[in-house]
């Protein structure tokens, strides 16, 4: 039971560590694209110059176009800290996702261990037993062999007991190698 129960809780860590895995996979590629995104952002702003802002400000253009540069200007700096925040959650369940996929791995090296552990466990009980079988086959077939001469025993002592009324073989039964061998006792 216990080592169904491991083979359980082993599959299920594998199914668990396969789902981590491929979440950390999706992240990293998520974080790729970020990354990507943000470089592409972070040259163009270089393409710009040193200061996009002050340069539209001191522009010598029309106020509708500074107005529209300075927009855009607003929405890649939003874009950025945007782009920024998510890397830095990426980041964070990345690392939440490998220290997860550690904790399992750790999780079902333990299990591993304990699965082995049980099966000597096991193994060893099954010797015991085997060994405790033999031990017993022995006394059985020593006590049958003791039980076989016994009854032998018993039929010549019966047959002696059942010659002594008549008188006739009781005299020579006395003096039978097989009466001598077994020890009787006789009541007059």
């Amino acid at each position: 039971r216990k080592t169904n129960a491991l083979q359980d809780d082993l599959a299920a860590g594998a199914q668990r560590l396969a789902a981590t895995q491929t979440a950390i996979h999706e992240q990293e590629i998520q974080l790729r694209r970020n990354r990507a995104n943000l470089s592409a952002q972070l040259r163009a702003r270089q393409a710009m110059g040193d200061d996009p802002w002050l340069k539209v400000f001191l522009s010598p253009t029309d106020p509708a176009r500074t107005g529209r540069w300075l927009t855009y200007l607003q929405y890649l700096q939003g874009s950025q800290i945007d782009q920024i925040d998510a890397a830095r959650d990426q980041l964070t369940e990345l690392a939440r996702l490998r220290a997860a996929a550690r904790e399992e791995q750790e999780t079902t090296a333990r299990l591993l261990t304990e699965q082995v552990a049980v099966t000597e466990s096991l193994r060893q009980a099954r010797a015991e037993r085997e060994r405790a079988v033999k031990r017993l086959a022995g006394t059985l077939a020593s006590r049958g062999e003791a039980i076989e001469q016994l009854q032998s025993d018993r039929a010549r002592l019966e047959k002696v007991v059942a010659d002594l009324p008549t008188g006739k073989a009781a005299p020579q039964a006395l003096h039978s190698k097989e009466v001598l061998a077994a020890p009787t006792v006789f009541t007059a």
